[in-house]
Parts: structure tokens; C-alpha cells; sequence
């Protein structure tokens, strides 16, 4: 359990209580608590609910309890229910009362009940709570119940497991195995507590990499890449989606509790619902019986007779002389008018008289009466004045005016039955202008100009127009060609004449010059080209110029008897005088204004444009002149409204203290017509007064008298106010300041009657009593005076200890003592610090210094200072400290201090003096204590000299170490010394060790004495099979690891010293041939870091340090700790796990020896001792573990060196045998470490295709030895080589036919085969690197169906010079390689098993049907049935590489793979494709639709076509077109293309005899029976011309002519419509469609015409028309009565 758990598990068992409170007072910091804080205030919200607001509205006491249950937000955490109770608590004391006591506003029994209600709810919570907790402390222990079972299971299974298989079964790497945790937990407990289950967790990580690693499916393409039809649709989606969510309920009745009475009863009601049911219409039948019905109920709608066309009947036969004889003729147009002419200009118009009556008539037109009117060119159509019923006759109306006024008349038309008018009419638009009946041109001052303009606009018809005086019409004689003004006085018209066209717009301008008061009227005649004249009138108003001044100030004033009696009818004037023009302003204050209001009245109807003019006078007190801006009038310019009164505002600013005079002029502009520019008239004159003031200022108050005493160097504030009393802002500025005093602001502006406050500032600079005064002067007014009175004195410093105390001193030594100076005053202190001169001292031996003598103390700063004092001699030193506040270089005030120290001398003592050490070993450390007391109260520095003993002859034989050399022995007290003394030489011993005290002046000593004895060793060797070898045996010592040693495999011995004396001596070990030093070692080990490996402790931390940091993940809830705990020891089981802890170290002694073997140079092995240098214990035994590290076999001899403290050195040598290969075959690219033989592989093809490309494996050779190794290789087939193998399979090989079979072929194996053998190896001689890993390929092209089997093998050769006379082999007979002599054993040969199977390349389908199109010759091209879509599948175990193509009128439109293609052509398009085994193409293929000659022969034609599979040979991407195929395989297409045909009711259609003027119609119907839509349309073959009855007249030869042109233009036989389309019979009802055929001949002739129906690339057919016109008039009758 981890430390998170035992405690969340300790405040489970004992949650935490507050007294009064009870459980809900929990410790925040626990996340179990927290957690159960939020259960349960989700479980029990009222709880924590704000209170309500008439809870909120009683008593105090039923407040406090309102806040005990409110509390605050649940959001605070677990700590909130305490501050509830604690916060309700604190209620009840700040009421009225407690509970207990009773509150005046409600009785005691409720309050009883509401605390009853309170303490339930709390046990509620509290019970709540324990639940709760008992529930995770029971999860707890279930959780870990189960982990213990668990793991007891899972170890039970791993015993078994290594019992059965040995525990190296867990290296083999098999896939994970269940988890024993999942079967003993409960999945109801993990859901309650939302905790994770680790087998749903593993299962889902399991399920998500297998679905990484899958290959693509092929659901996944047709659900992704497959065309529309074959993914599935919404609907079925929808379907499943309502399926899963409402499973559909099967519910099955059974009937064997029915009697046979119930089932006879049940038998006959089904059959009649069955009756029932069959007698109703299907709703596909019902739809068709509307339509036909609808068909029947639909109105015909027949040709109308043409010569009727104007009304829906026709007219009745009418008597000669009827009322309504007009009728029988109609004149078109209805209205003769002529609307647009011109005068001496001729118009004609056409007008046709059309007989609408049933019988031929004659007409006769009769002219005019007047001569502007004439008729001409009367035509009829046929004989002369007869027109036959609906024909008309032509003639010619022309109109000559001799005016542009308006014209009627009428001619007359004389028939065989009545005469009737016709009225002809001319008329012309009428202008219309608009343009009042008067001008009215307004008021207008006598002697001034008032022009108006007036716009015209014409609406109507264009005229032209002139005004004449009224006077002068009608003998006048007018001048159209000028357009000037025209007088009527005392008005002016312009212009004179004028035109107008539709729309046209024109300015009328009418000028005004009224010569005396009064109204204006004059008329004049506007006379229009049109004949008609209209009357018009100007009228104007002359008005004299009338100005008068109305008030000043609000008061009535006048000028003279005349205005005051004019006033006295609006007001009571009485006592008034007249007024004298002018205006005074009174005494004003520079800068101040004083308003005056003038009202001026425009006595005239006419609003009057004015300005003021100021005059200045010339007149001043001062005679300056300085009179700019001093009067201002506003607004000073403007409009006067008639009859209006218009308010000024005249402004009075003086700028100096002087007298101002002005004058104000009205000016008044007008235009006059004596001149062209504006006329001033000057209607009032003002004369304006005034005069300046000086301004009336204060300062408050005038004497400034700073109290107390002012600090030197220090600023002091005040403030003085400056008050203005004028209406005008008064300017100051204080000026001639002392240095020390600053006005802020210096100068400034007073508002009017405001006041304004300066500060004062003042510096302290001069010590005593100082009183001046300053001036301020006031712009236009008196200098005002400020008295300044005040007192300075210096600042104050103070010692803040009562003295300086050194305590004991040693003698000569500096020492310190600090002191504090405290700035007593509120401003800066200059100060000096030195030592106050006794006069009673003569001379003193000792020395002061200050860390700083002199400085400034800011306010109120308290500085901390060091003094140093050296006192040359022993003695009681006094004296005294003083401190001088400085002011410039007066000395302010001084205080003083008393200093104290006691100078003392050092002195200490050894606690003895000599130290006999007795018998010692060369090298071994002997150690003895010593103690040096210190006799005086003063620290004492001591310093031992080893280096420095005293002695005449052994200085050099012992070596000396003191801990702790040098330090510091605190006063009175003894410091304990420890002696190491090491021999360095063997006899007797006699040295001094002195050691220096500071202050004394001997140093104190320490006699050594000692004599030195040597050391004496024992060799013995242990090999692995426990076989010990000593010195005692007799036997010679050797180290042998045998001759058997695999290669790469360490190999250990033990070889071990005994110490036979007493003395502790160094041991180093050296190999001379095949060693490594310390430093070389230390080398390969960083070498085997860089590697990417480290030692194995350091790698166990990391495991540890992954460990805790899973299990220290920081988690809010309880669930999640508990799934992270789980997780971080089962991470520690794995990698704790021996099979682990076992690959780890494999891997790190791998790339150990490789590292050591490096660092030897290369040699094949390496010889390694463990410890290299140690030291022998005295009387003790050291093991040295001698290591053979190799990684080429031979032979080995070297030497081992041991050298002991002085002894002379040891020689042993060493012998190693290593056999095996150095070389290991493999399928990848990764370093074979030498624990097994790798030299057999075997590599396997599969299936490939017959015939296509060269197919390569690649395989690699690694070299783990320090040689080159070369490898010559030998291919050859197994039944030839192998004679061991007596049983000769057959070769059996399957072949696919191209019609789905087949073949199977059987050959006998080893049998001789044509041409060389299908496996190439390249190159045949491979040269492996030492150290390094080497490939070689094996290619394989397999021409024949058949299974292919040959074994390569490889012979080892080692690739070396030959050893020159200074290497070790030079010296072995026969040597291996240079460094080795042959092994025991020869190396082997390597050898690869290949394997391979040749097949015929074939794609599946399933989709033949596809192929099978049904096309409609109608449809364009792209249409969808043209196209098909087939998909194949490659089914088998190899890649097919392919082209597909196709034969006969049909094209591939796309080819989709749902393997990424390679781009073989410019537009990035594959035309190889490579199809890998389960993999699919899908081909969608088109009919290309053929142009039509002629017409197809039947209804449909059958077209056929080949698809073709081309099976390339495997040679890459980058396959040419014009490769050679492997194998075809086809796939017959076929095409059946349907052709429409339209049938005719009738091929010939004769319309017999028809009158020119009764056309007949026929209908034909079109029927198409075929199911494709027929696009139809009719065209006439051939041209026939109409055959002439007669022609013996000169009369009907002209006839004949027009007719000829007639038929041009309007042909006799008129089909429509003339194309369309019909389509295909769809449900099994041929389609049809009705055409009109409407005879309609010109003349009396016969009529033949041959038409043929083409069908749109279908089967047409022909029909002929014939028909005679006749003139016979039953036929016209016959026609009639038809339709009436």
C-alpha cells in the first residue's frame, strides 16, 4: 500500500469531529473528504440552501438559526458546514438573545421545534457520512483483497509455468497473458465508484493496436471508395439505427386452445377479408383509371372561323334598310384622325373597308365635302366595288392644312343595302404651360428693381407663342423672330415670344420698378400658334423704405412728436422724453463687458438686408486711441423680417482705465435701376459711451507668521488666498522673491468675482529669527504687500548605546564594534565622528579607525558604524567618542560616547610530550590522541608542521598526518588531536613534531618513537570446476581456460593472495600481451555508455524513478489514485521481472566486451582482472576474478604480472582456446550477438507470377570478430546436390484457365532443366568488415510453373597480412591469424535453404452481369446507362501487375485502385496498374456511342466487345506499352442498343373540296411503341405546284401570279406542331401525341404534298396530304351553319 493509501485509509476509519459540530467538519486537505463533502451535499441540496427571504424578515434570534442552516456556498469546500454553524453562532450573540433565553417576538415552543428540526437533519448527515465512509472502507478492502489474490494466483502460475517449461520460457516473448486481477473483482463495486477496470482498459489497448497493425479491409473500401450503388444507403442506415432502437416484437399466437367451432368461425372470417381485400383496386390501378378519366373530361378546343375573328357569333342576315346596315361593314381604323402636321404640309393615311356580313356586298365611296380632305386609289380585291364576306378593299385618305388649328369632316360609303358616314378628324396636342393666371411679383421698395422668375413648363403638344399688351390687341403688328422684353409699366416681360415642345421648360423673368406707393395691375394677351389666345395679369406692390428704433434696454423710447404718438397707441408713454440718440455704458473694469439690448422695427412688408457700421469719434480720456473691439454688436449683419422688430445686443469692453466714445450706424441694401451695384441707405445712427475702472483686489491674509521652530534645510508651506471682487478677472504676479521663498502660482488670472489660493513655500537656510516681506502687483490695480516672520534651528544626533565595549582584546590583533547614530530631526545632518582629546593623556599605543568618519543623516535615518581598534600592549584601555553636527562650518550641536576594551597575551600546553608507538609494519597506519590546552580566556590559532619534524636521521622513514592540522581552540577549553603515523622503511625511529601557537614565541613539541618490521605472500588458482592449484603442491601455476571456449562466450578464474604478516601492502596485476590498463578501461566504459547502454544500477533507477512517478501522480478523485496505483506496480513487476533483469545484463556485457575488445586493439581477446589494484589486508586473503573476453576463435598464450608492496614481481601464464564461427546469417539488418550458431537461414519467395521480374531477397552476414571474413558461396538445386535425401518429391503445380478452370501439372523433382537455374546469388565472394554487418542478394525469376527448392553455401575464409617479425603470431607455428594459433576445431561452412513457388497471374470477379449495357439511341452520350462499373479482386498470395484494355466500341472512363498508384505518364495517370493480394480495381467502362449513317434497320441491334486483362511481368512501375504479356485474360461485353419508331393512324389523309374561306383540320396521332423516347420531327419530301383550272383571261394570269407569291409566304397545308417528343411506353400503355393538319387553300386548285416523319436515330415513316380548293359557296354555307 503506498503512502497516499494508508492515509486516505486512516481518515476513512476516523474522520475528524469538532465539538457541537459533528461529522460535517472535515480536514480540507484530504481528497477522500472532499469527496465525501460533494456526495453528499448533491444528495441533500436543501442543506446547503440559501436561506429564505421570509426567514430573512424575523427575529434576531430566528435569524442566527437561519444562518446556522444556510451556511455559505457548497462551493467552499469541505470546511464550509463548520463556518455555517460557527457563522450562526455568532447570530444568536448579535441578537436579541440566545435561544435557550427566549425571544420577545416568538414563543419558546417553536424555537424548541425548529432546533428539533435542525438536529435531524444533522444525525441525517451524520448517518449519511458513516455510510458512506464504512462503503469506501469496505471498497477498499475489496480492492485490496483482490490485489493480494491476484498476485498470489499470478505467481502460483509463473511457478507452474517455470516447473513445466523452465524459467527460460520467459524470455521467448510471448504475447501477454490475462490479467488474475479482473476475476476478483466485483464490476457492480468499480461502477458505483466510477473506478476503471484494468481488463476492459488492456482489452481496448489491445483492440486499438491490432486495428493500427490490420491491414485495410475491404468493407473499409466499398464503405469509402466504392461508387454510390454499392455503398449503402441513408435509408438503410436509418433503418438499422430505428431497428437497434425499437426492436421489432414477434408475438406468436397460438391457436390449441381454440375449439372447432372458434376455428371454423376465424377460418371463415379470414377467407372473407381475403374476398374483401381482392375485390379493391391496387393503387397503381387506381392511379391509371383517374388519368383516363381526367382524359375524357378534358374540353376540345376547336379552330375558329378567321373571318369571324372580331366577334364570337355570327352576325344574322339583315333586310335593306335596317337600322343596323353599318354593321355590315367595318372601317378600319376605327378613328381617322390626323394628330401630328404642319402648316403647308401633306398627310396620308390608309383605310381598309372590310365586309364582315355573310354575302358578298358593293361599296362606293363617296369624297369630302371640304378641300383639306380627298380620297384616292380606291382597290378591291376582286371584280369591281364587290367585296366577298371577310375581304376588304383599300384606299388612300390625304390631308393638306393651310393652319394648325383643329379640322372635322366625314366621306361617305354607298352600299347595296344603306349609306353610312365615316368622320375624319385633324387635331393637335394643345399646349398646356404651366404658368399661373397672375403673376404675382410681390412688394417692392419705391425707386429699387425687383425681378421674379417664373418657370414654364409645357405638359402638352408643342406651339409656339407671343405676348401682347392688352391694349394693343387686336391692331398690333408683332415681330416673331425677337424674343427681348417687353414693357408694361411698370413691369418688364421677358421673353417676348417663345416655343415649347413636349416637356420643353423655359424662365420667365417679370422686373418690378414701382415710382410711387401703391397696388399694380396690368393684363396681357399670350397669343399660340394654334389660333387660340389666353389672357394673363402681372400685379406689385410699391412699399416705402419705414425704420424705426422700438426700445433700449426694454424701454419704449422715440424720436419725435410723430413716434411718441404712434407709440401711445400700444403703450402709456407718459413722462417719457424723446430720445437723444445715445447709449451710455457706465464705469466697466479692464476686461469685464457690459450688455445693452436695442430692438429695431421693419415697418415694411419686405424682409430688408442690413449691416452696422461703428464710428469711432476720436474721443478719450487719455487721448490714446487704443479703441479696437471695444464696442461689439451682435449680430452685425442680417435680414430684417417684414414687419418684424429684431433684437441687437450692444457690448461695452474696455481695455484700459480711460473714456470711450463711438457711433453706431444702420445700414440698409437695396438694389436700384439708376445703378447696378447695391444702395446703402442709413436709416438709425446711436451714439455709444463708456468708461474703464481699476479692479478691486484682496490678499488674506497679509501676515504669515510660522509658528514653532523650522528645521535648517528643510521647506515649510503655507497659503494665501487672492480674492477678486470685480466683474472683470484681475492679472498678479509676485516679483523681487528672497531665494529662499517660492510663490506657486508665481502669476496668475482671477476670475471675476472668485479668489484664488498660492502656497508659500520657504527654505530654512539661515539659522535665527527672520522676518521680510514680498510685493504682489495686480494688473489695473494697487501692489499688495505679504509679510513673511520665522525661527531656524540646526538638527539633532544621538548615540543609541550608552557605550562602545570591546571585552578581552589579544594583544597586536585588530578587532571591531558597531555602533548606531540616530537623525533625531526632520531634516538632513552633517556629522563628524572622532576621538575626543583628555587633556590628562599624554601619549596612548593604541589606533581607532571608522568606517566612515563623516557623512549626512537623512531624516529621522538610523545608521549602523564599525570601529576598529589595535592595541599594541596588555592594559585596561579607556576613552571617549564624540560626534559634531556640522552646519555650513559652524559646529551645531555634539555628543560623546565612552569606549572600553582589556588587552590581553595567548598562552596553551600539551597534554604530554612524548608518544613511544612500540612495533610497526611497513605501510600500516599506527594513530595515537593528544590534547593542547588553552589557558588564557582569548581563542588560541594553532598550525601542526609534519612536514618540519625534527630529527637527525629517520625524518624520511615514518610519514606523519595530524587531524585537524590547523584551527582555532576556543578560550579555556582543550582540543583533541588524532596522530597518524604510516612507516615508509624498516628499523628504529626517532622524530619531534612541533607545532606553532599564534601570540606565543615558542612553538610546542611532541616526541615520536617506533620501530619498523616487513611483509610476506601466498599465491593459490581456482578454476570454474572448483579445482584449487597452490605453491604448496608443488605444481606449477598456470591460468587455462581449456581449449573449448565458445566464441563470444565469457569465461572467469579466481586467482587469490594470502597476507601473511601483519602488514597492509598495495597489489597491482598487468597481462603483457592481451591486458588493459585502468585508464583504457575507463575508456571502454565511456565508450559502452555512448553506445546507448549504462550499468545496470543505473538503469534499475530509472525503473524506479518511472515507478514512483505513476504512483506520485497528483489526482482529484479517489478512483483515478487507485487505477494509478495499479498501473505503477504492475509496471514494477515487469520490470523487475528476471527475464528482464536477464536481457539487461545479456545487452550490457554485450556491449561491454565489444567496448574492451576495442580498446585491445582488435586482437580477438582480451584478458581482464578484477580488482587490477587492491591492497592486502594484513593476515587477510584478496580474490582476483581473472575474465577471457573474445570474439574470434584460435588459440591464445599471454602473461600475468602481480607486483606486491616490495616484493618482486610474479609471472603466470595464462592460456585461452576459442572455437566456432564468427560469421551469423540473418533476415534484417541488426547485430547478431554470438550466443547461438546463426550460420543456417532459410529464406522463402511465397507465390510469385510466371515471368515476371526478377523478384530479390536480400540477406545479411555479420561479422562479430576483429578480422575481415570472406565468404565464398556455391548455389545448387536440392535434388542435386542432397544425395542423402532419398525420397524425391514431385513438382505440383495449378494453372488458371481463362475460363475459370484449372490445370494441373505434375513434375518429377531433380528432374534436368533447360537454361540456368531461377536463383542468382550477387556477388558469389562477400568480404565482411571486422565488426560490421554485410548484405548479399539472392534473385530469383521463375519462367516455369513449378515449386523451386536449392540450398547456397558459404565457405569461411579469414582475411589478414601476414604478421610481421614483431607481432605474436610470428612466433606460433602454423598461426591462425596473427595473434592466434588454429583451434581445436576447424570452422564450419554457412548455409541458406531457399524456397520458391511460380503461378499464374488471375484477378476474380463477380460482377460479369456488368458487362451486359442496354443503351437508348436517343440519349446523349454521357448519359449513366452507357456506363458500367466492374470490380476485381486479386485473391491471390502475390502482386499482379497488369494493363487493362478493350476491343470493340467501347472505352475505359476510369480505372480506381484501392492501392496507391504510381504516375507513368505526363498527366500523372497510371496505365500499369499493381494490384498486391487483397487488394481491388474498380474498371468503369463506357459504350461510345456511334455516329448514324442511315436509319437502323430493327428496333435494336446487338453490339459486341472484349475487355481484356494483360498480365505483364513484374519489372517495376516504369513497364513500357509494348511489353510482352505473361498471361490475357478476357471477358466477352455486350450492347444492346434500342431504337425508337413512330406509328402513324393514317399514311394518306385526303381533305376533298374546300372552300378558299372555310379551312378544314384534321387530326393525325403519333404513337410510340416502343420504350425509348422518340424525338420526332415532319418535313415535306417534295414541292408540289398547285394545278390551274383555267387560264384563258389576261386577268386570271395576274391572278395566278399572286397566288404564286402567295403560297411563298403562306403554304396551303399547315402541320402543327412539327416536332416534339414522345416518350417511351414506360408501364406497358404506348404514348401518343395528336397533331393538327389545317387545309387551307388559296385558290380553286388541287393540292398534293408527301411529308416524312424523322425519328431522332430511330425508325421514321411517311404520309401524304391532298385536297381541293372550290369557290362553291354551299361549301362557305355548309361551314357556317357548322359552327353556328
Amino acid at each position: 500500500m503506498t503512502e497516499t493509501e494508508v492515509e486516505t485509509g486512516t481518515e476513512a476509519q476516523a474522520p475528524v469531529q469538532t465539538p457541537g459540530v459533528g461529522p460535517l467538519s472535515l480536514d480540507s486537505s484530504s481528497n477522500l473528504t472532499q469527496e465525501i463533502y460533494s456526495v453528499f451535499v448533491d444528495s441533500f441540496p436543501d442543506l446547503f440552501a440559501e436561506p429564505a427571504a421570509e426567514e430573512e424578515e424575523q427575529g434576531a434570534g430566528e435569524g442566527g438559526e437561519g444562518d446556522a442552516e444556510g451556511g455559505e456556498s457548497p462551493a467552499k469546500g469541505p470546511g464550509s458546514p463548520a463556518k455555517s454553524v460557527a457563522s450562526g453562532d455568532e447570530g444568536k450573540e448579535e441578537g436579541e438573545g440566545d435561544l435557550g433565553e427566549g425571544s420577545p417576538s416568538k414563543p419558546e415552543e417553536e424555537e424548541e421545534e425548529v432546533v428539533d428540526l435542525y438536529e435531524g437533519k444533522i444525525q441525517l448527515v451524520n448517518k449519511t457520512c458513516e455510510d458512506f465512509v464504512s462503503y469506501v472502507c469496505e471498497l477498499e478492502g475489496h480492492l485490496k483483497l483482490a490485489e493480494q489474490r491476484a498476485k498470489e494466483a499470478e505467481d502460483a502460475a509463473l511457478s507452474k509455468a517455470d516447473e513445466l517449461y523452465t524459467p527460460q520460457w520467459r524470455d521467448t516473448g510471448l504475447p501477454e497473458m490475462p490479467s488474475f486481477l479482473t476475476s476478483n473483482l466485483s464490476e457492480g463495486k468499480l461502477e458505483s465508484m466510477n473506478l476503471l477496470n484494468p481488463q476492459s482498459l488492456w482489452e481496448t489497448i489491445l483492440q486499438a493496436r491490432d486495428a493500427k497493425s490490420a491491414p485495410p479491409k475491404t468493407i473499409e473500401y466499398f464503405e469509402n471508395e466504392a461508387k454510390g450503388y454499392l455503398k449503402t444507403t441513408n435509408n438503410l442506415k436509418v433503418r438499422s439505427r430505428m431497428l437497434d432502437q425499437y426492436p421489432r416484437k414477434v408475438t406468436y399466437k397460438s391457436f390449441s386452445g381454440l375449439t372447432d367451432e372458434q376455428l371454423i368461425k376465424k377460418a371463415r372470417e379470414s377467407e372473407r377479408r381475403l374476398k374483401e381485400l381482392s375485390q379493391k383496386m391496387s393503387a397503381a390501378q387506381w392511379d391509371e383509371e383517374v388519368k383516363i378519366l381526367q382524359r375524357m373530361k378534358q374540353k376540345l378546343n376547336y379552330t375558329q372561323n378567321p373571318r369571324y375573328l372580331e366577334s364570337k357569333k355570327v352576325p344574322k342576315s339583315l333586310k335593306k334598310g335596317s337600322e343596323k346596315a353599318p354593321s355590315l361593314f367595318k372601317v378600319e381604323p376605327n378613328n381617322i384622325e390626323f394628330l401630328d402636321y404642319e402648316l403647308g404640309g401633306m398627310y396620308l393615311m390608309e383605310i381598309r373597308v372590310r365586309n364582315v356580313s355573310g354575302l358578298s356586298r358593293r361599296a362606293r365611296f363617296l369624297p369630302p365635302r371640304s378641300k383639306y380632305f380627298s380620297i384616292a386609289n380606291v382597290q378591291f380585291p376582286g371584280s369591281k366595288n364587290l367585296l366577298a364576306p371577310g375581304m376588304c378593299c383599300k384606299c388612300e385618305l390625304y390631308f393638306m392644312p393651310d393652319s394648325l388649328a383643329d379640322y372635322d369632316d366625314f366621306f361617305s360609303i354607298e352600299t347595296d343595302v344603306s349609306n353610312f358616314q365615316v368622320q375624319v378628324a385633324a387635331r393637335r396636342p394643345s399646349p398646356n404651360l404651366s404658368v399661373p393666371k397672375a403673376f404675382d411679383c410681390g412688394p417692392c421698395l419705391l425707386g429699387h428693381t425687383l425681378v421674379t422668375e417664373f418657370q414654364c413648363l409645357n405638359s402638352g403638344g408643342r406651339g409656339s407663342f407671343t405676348v401682347v399688351p392688352e391694349e394693343d390687341w387686336p391692331n398690333t403688328e408683332m415681330d416673331v423672330s425677337t424674343s427681348g422684353p417687353i414693357d408694361l409699366v411698370p413691369f418688364t416681360f421677358e421673353p417676348s415670344s417663345f416655343k415649347l415642345y413636349t416637356g420643353d421648360e423655359t424662365t420667365i423673368k417679370i422686373g418690378f420698378l414701382p415710382q410711387e406707393s401703391g397696388n399694380f395691375i396690368r393684363k396681357f394677351k399670350m397669343l399660340c400658334d394654334n389660333c387660340k389666345i389666353e389672357t394673363f395679369s402681372i400685379v406689385g406692390l410699391g412699399v416705402k423704405l419705414d425704420i424705426t428704433l422700438e426700445s433700449v434696454d426694454g424701454k419704449p423710447v422715440f424720436e419725435d412728436e410723430e413716434a411718441k404718438q404712434r407709440a401711445s397707441n400700444k403703450e402709456n408713454v407718459k413722462g417719457l422724453v424723446p430720445f437723444e440718440r445715445k447709449v451710455w455704458f457706465g464705469e466697466v473694469v479692464p476686461g469685464a463687458k457690459h450688455p445693452r439690448t436695442v430692438v429695431v422695427r421693419n415697418n415694411t412688408p419686405i424682409p430688408l438686408a442690413y449691416h452696422w457700421v461703428l464710428v469711432d469719434n476720436g474721443y478719450s480720456m487719455d487721448g490714446s486711441g487704443k479703441s479696437k473691439n471695444i464696442f461689439q454688436i451682435s449680430p452685425m449683419s442680417g435680414v430684417l423680417g417684414a414687419h418684424e422688430n429684431s433684437e441687437f445686443m450692444f457690448v461695452f469692453e474696455p481695455h484700459e482705465i480711460e473714456t470711450y466714445m463711438y457711433g453706431a450706424q444702420l445700414m440698409i441694401e437695396s438694389h436700384s435701376h439708376t445703378s447696378e451695384g447695391s444702395l446703402l441707405s442709413k436709416v438709425i445712427e446711436l451714439d455709444l459711451e463708456g468708461s474703464g475702472k481699476g479692479v478691486n483686489i484682496e490678499v488674506s491674509p497679509a501676515l504669515l507668521e510660522f509658528s514653532g521652530t523650522m528645521l535648517f534645510g528643510k521647506q515649510y508651506e503655507r497659503n494665501v488666498t487672492i480674492s477678486n471682487h470685480s466683474k472683470a478677472p484681475a492679472h498678479f504676479s509676485w516679483k523681487n522673491l528672497p531665494p529662499n521663498v517660492k510663490v506657486f502660482p508665481q502669476e496668475a488670472l482671477v476670475p471675476p468675482e472668485d479668489a484664488i489660493e498660492c502656497d508659500i513655500t520657504v527654505l530654512a537656510s539661515d539659522l535665527g529669527r527672520t522676518d521680510i516681506t514680498i510685493a504682489n502687483d495686480i494688473e489695473h490695480g494697487p501692489q499688495l504687500p505679504l509679510r513673511l516672520v520665522y525661527n531656524v534651528d540646526g538638527p539633532k544626533i544621538k548615540f543609541l548605546a550608552p557605550q562602545i565595549d570591546f571585552g578581552l582584546v589579544e594583544e597586536t590583533k585588530e578587532v571591531e564594534a558597531s555602533f548606531e547614530l540616530q537623525n533625531c530631526s526632520d531634516a538632513q545632518a552633517e556629522f563628524v565622528l572622532k576621538e575626543f582629546d583628555l587633556p590628562s593623556r599624554a601619549s596612548k599605543d593604541w589606533v581607532f579607525k571608522f568606517s566612515e568618519d563623516s557623512g549626512v543623516l537623512e531624516p529621522n535615518e538610523r545608521k549602523a558604524f564599525v570601529l576598529s581598534c589595535t592595541c599594541s600592549s596588555a592594559q585596561a584601555l579607556r576613552t571617549i567618542i564624540s560626534c559634531q553636527v556640522m552646519v555650513g562650518n559652524v559646529v551645531c550641536s555634539q555628543q560623546k560616547i565612552t569606549v572600553r576594551a582589556d588587552v590581553v597575551a595567548p598562552y596553551a600546553c600539551l597534554s604530554t610530550t612524548e608518544i613511544d608507538v612500540g612495533v610497526t609494519y611497513l605501510n600500516v597506519a599506527v594513530e595515537r590522541t593528544v590534547k593542547i590546552h588553552n589557558l588564557t580566556q582569548l581563542p588560541s590559532h594553532y598550525c601542526w608542521m609534519p612536514e618540519d619534524v625534527l630529527s637527525e636521521d629517520d625524518a624520511d622513514k615514518l610519514q606523519i598526518l595530524v587531524s585537524p592540522q590547523k584551527g582555532t581552540i576556543s578560550p579555556g577549553k582543550t582540543e583533541e588531536f588524532d596522530i597518524e603515523m604510516i612507516p615508509r622503511s624498516t628499523g628504529s625511529c626517532n622524530v619531534i613534531l612541533p607545532c606553532e601557537l599564534s601570540g606565543m614565541e615558542e612553538p610546542l613539541g611532541l616526541q615520536i618513537t617506533t620501530e619498523i618490521e616487513g611483509i610476506s605472500v601466498k599465491y593459490e588458482i581456482r578454476g570454474n570446476d572448483n579445482i584449487e592449484v597452490s605453491e604448496d603442491d608443488g605444481k606449477e601455476l598456470r591460468i587455462d581456460f581449456g581449449q573449448h571456449l565458445p566464441i563470444g562466450r565469457r569465461a572467469s578464474m579466481a586467482l587469490i593472495i594470502h597476507n601473511q604478516s601483519a602488514i597492509r601492502a598495495p597489489v597491482d596485476i598487468v597481462f603483457e600481451n592481451f591486458g588493459l590498463s585502468q585508464e583504457e578501461i575507463l575508456a571502454s566504459d565511456q565508450l559502452s555508455h555512448s553506445m546507448g547502454t549504462g550499468n545496470m544500477s543505473e538503469m534499475m533507477l530509472r525503473s524506479s524513478d518511472m515507478v514512483s512517478l505513476v504512483t506520485k501522480v497528483p489526482t482529484k478523485k479517489r478512483k483515478v489514485q487507485m487505477s494509478k496505483t495499479l498501473t505503477a506496480k504492475a509496471l514494477e513487476t515487469v520490470l523487475l521481472s528476471d527475464s528482464v533483469i536477464g536481457k539487461i545484463d545479456s545487452k550490457l556485457s554485450q556491449d561491454k566486451d565489444k567496448a574492451l575488445l576495442r580498446e585491445a586493439g582488435n586482437r580477438g581477446v582480451v584478458f581482464l582482472a578484477n580488482p587490477m589494484q587492491t591492497t592486502l589486508e594484513p593476515w587477510g586473503s584478496t580474490e582476483f576474478q581473472i575474465t577471457c573476453t573474445n570474439n574470434m576463435c584460435g588459440t591464445y598464450f599471454d602473461t600475468l604480472h602481480c607486483e606486491i608492496g616490495g616484493l618482486p614481481c610474479k609471472s603466470i601464464p595464462v592460456k585461452a582456446g576459442v572455437i566456432g564461427s564468427p560469421l551469423a546469417l540473418q533476415s534484417q539488418v541488426y547485430t547478431v550477438e554470438k550466443t547461438v550458431d546463426n550460420r543456417s537461414l532459410s529464406i522463402n519467395w511465397g507465390d510469385l507470377c510466371v515471368a515476371s521480374a526478377a523478384e530479390k531477397r536480400k540477406f545479411w552476414v555479420s561479422n562479430t570478430s576483429s578480422f575481415d571474413m570472406k565468404v565464398d558461396w556455391t548455389v545448387s538445386l536440392l535434388g542435386e546436390t542432397d544425395s542423402g535425401n532419398e525420397d524425391t518429391p514431385a513438382f505440383v503445380d495449378f494453372v488458371a484457365k481463362t475460363d475459370g478452370g484449372v490445370q494441373v501439372a505434375i513434375e518429377e523433382k531433380g528432374k534436368n532443366l533447360d537454361g540456368e537455374l531461377p536463383f542468382k546469388l550477387l556477388p558469389k565472394s562477400l568480404v565482411i568488415p571486422a565488426g560490421s554487418v554485410k548484405g548479399a542478394e539472392i534473385e530469383f525469376a521463375g519462367t516455369v510453373p513449378r515449386v523451386w527448392e536449392a540450398v547456397i553455401r558459404g565457405k569461411q575464409h579469414i582475411q589478414f597480412s601476414e604478421p610481421s617479425e614483431e607481432s605474436v603470431g610470428a612466433n606460433l607455428v602454423g598461426s591462425f591469424h596473427p595473434f592466434a594459433a588454429p583451434p581445436c576445431e576447424p570452422l564450419g561452412s554457412l548455409r541458406l535453404n531457399l524456397l520458391a513457388n511460380t503461378i499464374q497471374p488471375r484477378l476474380d470477379t463477380q460482377g460479369l452481369e456488368q458487362l451486359k449495357f442496354t443503351c437508348h439511341s436517343c440519349v446523349p452520350g454521357d448519359d449513366a446507362s452507357y456506363k458500367k462499373s466492374l470490380a476485381f479482386t486479386n485473391l491471390q498470395s502475390t502482386t499482379v501487375m497488369c494493363r487493362i484494355v478493350v476491343e470493340g466500341p467501347y472505352k475505359i472512363v476510369s480505372v480506381v485502385t484501392s492501392y496507391p498508384q504510381p504516375a507513368t505518364d505526363k498527366k500523372g495517370v497510371s496505365k500499369v496498374f499493381v494490384i498486391p493480394p487483397s487488394e481491388n480495381v474498380d474498371v468503369t467502362l463506357q459504350y461510345e456511342k456511334q455516329k448514324m449513317t442511315s436509319e437502323p434497320e430493327g428496333l435494336f441491334e446487338n453490339i459486341d466487345g472484349f475487355l481484356k486483362i494483360l498480365y505483364l511481368p513484374q519489372s517495376g512501375p516504369n513497364v513500357l506499352e509494348g511489353a510482352a504479356t505473361v498471361c490475357v485474360q478476357e471477358f466477352p461485353m455486350q450492347t444492346k442498343l434500342l431504337y425508337p419508331k413512330i406509328a402513324l393512324s393514317q399514311d394518306n389523309i385526303s381533305f376533298d373540296n374546300v372552300h378558299p374561306n372555310a379551312p378544314k383540320v384534321i387530326e393525325l396521332t403519333l404513337t410510340n411503341p416502343t420504350i425509348v423516347d422518340a424525338m420526332w420531327s415532319i418535313t415535306e419530301l417534295e414541292e408540289s405546284k398547285p394545278r390551274k383550272l383555267s387560264s384563258s383571261s389576261t386577268g386570271t394570269r395576274r391572278l395566278s401570279n399572286r397566288v404564286t407569291v402567295a403560297e411563298k409566304a403562306k403554304p396551303v397545308f399547315e402541320i402543327a406542331p412539327t416536332s416534339g417528343m414522345i416518350r417511351g411506353r414506360g408501364i406497358g400503355q404506348p404514348q401518343q401525341q395528336k397533331i393538327t393538319i389545317r387545309f387551307h387553300p388559296q385558290h380553286d386548285l388541287e393540292y398534293k404534298r408527301q411529308y416524312r416523319v424523322r425519328v431522332k436515330k430511330g425508325l421514321g415513316t411517311f404520309f401524304a396530304l391532298k385536297g381541293c380548293g372550290s369557290y362553291n359557296e354551299v361549301l362557305e354555307s355548309d361551314l357556317a351553319l357548322s359552327l353556328s
